[in-house]
């Protein structure tokens, strides 16, 4: 048997078959009362919250400005959670940017590549993600009583190879075994496939588009086999509605981008389409779909803010004359903790704090009006388009170019009093974001772990084992508790 059939043979309660002209021991009447309300019972009843997730094929987010534009988007659609496909960015890792929380997956090349967006309410309830690979990530979120688990995927071309394809539903299948079945799980992405206009069971709805073709058998077999529905084949929209995918040309429009749900949470979702109106220069329209579901905060820790630690070498900090002193003279043996509060209370006072920057330092207004006025084109293969896209390019080509350059004369005036500051600016410049990260570890048993209190736990246990004191007669070591004073020229020395 495939491994992707499975048959739809009814029962009666008792195993004895039935079929649909024939009920059986009051199947038929037991299923009108009970089926209907199934689903609903297990989200709609919980929460009336809805939450707003899409997912979009931009081409690319390795280009000057693009970012910025799919933020801009992302606020004017209220899309809480978006995720894209082909992004064309290396490596894996995560980044703030603005009022938005950015986890990427990408491969060596500038190829492929997937995103996963969140508006900064909901980045707070994210449990974990997982990077699997160029074409497949996972993002889990806390809900109040379900939580939410949504993987984001772009699937190889018709070009690609079998190999290739066999490959991504490989890989698709290592991410599903992260996912409970009590757990939302929402697959999204450009699928490349076509699954037509055709009813399919519960998988496959009528208001599908076009014909279906053989990437789209084998994506809907897939969803069969694992019971998952595409929801923006399941309700009637205006045909423009319905297209994610331009041809070259403008010849053909077609439906490659989905949202799936478990078949079990199907009723959580409102409406689902796409939205043709969304632009950031790609031939592809992003797909919306409004799922009623509740996330919960995730409380953290207290922050401390970072502090501008260069305003010490600035001349109008008199740092030196407000430092208690005293402090250290009334004590008669100097303690860590009088020394500590001491020097924190003061640079409270005179430390400003270092101001939170947004990611494209570069951006201009004048550059995301000309975004928002390129909305106007219907006609995105129209050369007015055309010319204002190829505007916007030039302007965010110009305006990077003057930042970089008062950049690099700001590197050369800190570069011989203020190395920390130079530094800080090298990699402000270089885009550089620290070590990369999967979002992910194994444990002991090579189960993945993806929450961060698991992680922590993780390595609290490893670095517990690691330099754990097996020995059973331990020398004993005299410690100076009470060590030389610390003189007051001694601080003072070491605060200029």
């Amino acid at each position: 048997m495939d491994m992707y059939s499975f048959s739809n043979e009814a029962n009666s309660v008792k195993g004895i078959p039935v079929n649909d002209s024939e009920s059986s021991l009051g199947t038929a009447v037991h299923g009108q009362q009970v089926e209907p309300d199934r689903y609903q019972a297990t989200v709609c009843s919980i929460t009336k919250q809805s939450l707003n997730i899409g997912t979009w094929n931009v081409r690319t987010l390795f280009q000057s400005g693009k970012l910025d534009n799919v933020k801009l988007e992302m606020t004017r659609l209220k899309v809480n959670i978006l995720g894209i496909c082909e992004t064309r960015w290396t490596g894996s890792g995560e980044f703030n940017s603005d009022n938005f929380k950015v986890r990427y997956s990408g491969g060596v090349k500038h190829e492929r590549g997937i995103t996963m967006i969140l508006d900064r309410e909901n980045a707070k309830s994210l449990l974990g993600w997982w990077a699997l690979s160029d074409r497949v990530m996972l993002i889990k979120l806390k809900g109040k009583q379900i939580d939410l688990i949504i993987i984001q995927v772009y699937a190889p071309t018709t070009a690609s190879s079998e190999e290739e394809i066999d490959e991504f539903y490989d890989t698709l299948e290592k991410a599903k075994t992260q996912c409970k079945s009590t757990d939302v799980t929402v697959i999204m992405g450009d699928l490349n496939a076509k699954v037509g206009n055709e009813a399919d069971g519960e998988t496959v709805g009528k208001f599908g588009l076009g014909t279906q073709n053989e990437r789209g058998g084998k994506c809907v077999q897939w969803c069969k086999a694992n019971e998952y529905v595409l929801t923006n084949t399941w309700y009637e929209q205006h045909p423009r509605k319905l297209w994610t995918w331009l041809s070259p040309g403008n010849d053909f429009k077609n439906q490659i981008d989905y949202i799936a749900i478990k078949k079990r949470y199907r009723c959580a979702i409102k409406h689902s389409k796409a939205y043709p109106g969304a632009d950031c220069g790609s031939d592809h329209n992003p797909v919306i779909c409004e799922l009623k579901v509740k996330l919960k905060t995730i409380k953290k820790g207290k922050t401390t803010p970072r502090m501008d630690y260069s305003a010490l070498l600035k001349k109008n900090k008199p740092f030196e004359k407000n430092m208690r002193f005293n402090v250290l003279e009334d004590q008669g043996s100097a303690k860590w903790e009088t020394f500590k509060e001491a020097l924190v209370s003061v640079a409270k006072e005179l430390i400003p704090k270092r101001d939170k920057k947004s990611k494209s330092k570069w951006m201009t207004n004048e550059i995301l009006d000309r975004m928002r006025s390129s909305q106007q084109f219907y006609n995105r293969g129209s050369s007015e388009y055309k010319q204002a896209s190829k505007g916007i390019r030039k302007k965010c080509r110009e305006a990077k170019e003057i930042w970089l350059n008062e950049q690099c004369e700001e590197i050369e005036r800190h570069k011989t009093n203020e190395p920390g500051t130079m530094y800080r600016k090298i990699k402000e410049v270089t885009g550089f974001k620290g070590c990369s990260s999967t979002g992910y570890t194994r444990s002991r048993n090579r189960e993945v772990l993806m929450e961060k209190d698991k992680i922590l736990e993780h390595w609290t246990e490893y670095i517990g084992e690691l330099f754990a004191d097996y020995r059973g007669n331990k020398p004993e070591i005299r410690k100076a508790i009470e060590g030389p004073k610390i003189l007051t020229s001694e601080v003072r020395g070491a605060s200029q």
